[in-house]
């Protein structure tokens, strides 16, 4: 996959591939922030602004409705590491998403009403989590897993009363300190020159000045080693108990994550994974059971989630989860199920490639954290993976010290 890149003199950088599959563009705008970047006493910053980054410019009153006319459209997502968004046009009509792009990093609209508005929003998004079956069940975990780092805070707040606190000054200094092209990346896939993606880009946004070409974002406080297991138990009125086991990992500059992902799927996805054979049509502990990780700039965590049989015991549920992953630190993986994830990983790099957004979410996302080439040798990373490496890195991760677990029980 031949991918183009280039900076501006303000500092963003511009990351393009061509894709002449299709006749649509997607124009993907990074930003780097997220809910990693705010403080613990205001929390859910990052998730607001994102919404009022829809409310129209000093230019352009509906954000939405260029694009309609056009038959694009566009959306967006805030984690914990970075604000996302995305543009989906028909390549004929591409230089209005870089416009439309431009604008709002130049001249959002932040007005008393809109904040009012989008708060009342973003209040309702929240209770409408917390109402349903395990909604608070996210925080709970993170509150658990750490103890410093602000990814201890879930990216829609830390409490419902803390985000109606928030004011429109708050949004308004937030979008000043991280908006700018210096901490941004704008990523162009489909079916339109690298040349033609260049002069756009300086068009629209080589003019928006900045104090520095490289920005500098505030220290993160680092989470500790955790040197001993911890346990939460939380009943509700939910339809079934849950066991939630979280392990922390490394981050997504870290080779080992590879090996993470290689885990999570061994362990859970498909019928035919260890989780489910053993847990589900074996010993019939758990209705449902999946593992995952988080693809985080810092340290993020390896998750296992099973909704548990009504007929099992909760602490021997637990216990069949620890000796599956017991038996990945002490046994070698057989090379054929090694080679099942190899083979089903190259088809999924390859079928990926013509998900526009997707992609284009993907090279800004690998952009801004410095690697560059990550998906042109995603498939390589996971090929050369061997049982030494996943016995290496399931005892690294699946020590008991390294454990946290939360019952999540019905009452």
């Amino acid at each position: 996959m031949e991918i183009n890149r280039h900076t501006l003199a303000n500092g963003l950088k511009i990351v393009h591939y061509r894709n002449k599959s299709t006749g649509n563009v997607t124009i993907n705008m990074l930003y780097g922030v997220g809910s990693r970047n705010e403080q613990r006493h205001k929390t859910g910053l990052a998730h607001m602004l994102e919404h009022m980054m829809f409310c129209g410019s000093e230019n352009v009153e509906d954000f939405d409705e260029p694009l309609e006319k056009i038959g694009g459209f566009s959306n967006a997502f805030t984690s914990s590491d970075i604000t996302n968004y995305y543009i989906t046009l028909p390549k004929e009509n591409i230089e209005t998403g870089f416009w439309l792009e431009s604008d709002r990093m130049l001249n959002p609209k932040f007005s008393a009403h809109s904040f009012k508005v989008q708060k009342q929003v973003v209040l309702e998004e929240f209770k409408e989590g917390l109402n349903e079956p395990y909604g608070d069940i996210s925080q709970l975990i993170r509150s658990l897993c750490y103890e410093t780092h602000p990814y201890r805070h879930d990216v829609i707040g830390i409490t419902l009363a803390q985000v109606d606190k928030l004011t429109l000054a708050d949004v308004k200094a937030f979008f000043k300190k991280y908006y700018t092209p210096s901490n941004a990346v704008l990523s162009v896939v489909g079916d339109v020159e690298w040349k033609k993606v260049l002069a756009l880009a300086d068009k629209w946004f080589g003019s928006i000045a900045v104090k520095s070409k490289h920005f500098v974002a505030e220290p993160i406080p680092q989470e500790p080693e955790q040197t001993a297991a911890r346990e939460f138990t939380r009943f509700a009125s939910v339809p079934q108990s849950l066991i939630y086991k979280a392990y922390h990992i490394c981050g997504c500059n870290n080779e080992d994550l590879f090996v993470c992902d290689m885990l999570s799927d061994i362990l859970a996805n498909g019928k035919s994974a260890r989780l489910p054979q053993n847990l589900i049509y074996g010993k019939k502990m758990f209705t449902t059971i999946d593992s995952y990780i988080s693809v985080n700039i810092d340290p993020g965590l390896f998750t296992i989630i099973g909704k548990i049989s009504d007929e099992a015991n909760i602490n021997e549920a637990s216990a069949a989860i620890d000796e599956q992953t017991e038996l990945l630190m002490n046994d070698l993986v057989r090379e054929d199920e090694l080679e099942k994830w190899k083979n089903k990983y190259e088809m999924d790099v390859m079928a990926a490639r013509f998900d526009l957004e997707q992609l284009a979410a993907d090279l800004a996302f690998y952009e801004f954290v410095n690697r560059p080439d990550h998906l042109n040798q995603m498939v390589e990373n996971y090929c050369k993976i061997t049982a030494d490496d996943i016995m290496r890195v399931a005892r690294k991760i699946f020590r008991k010290q390294n454990t946290n677990t939360l019952y999540y029980l019905k009452k």
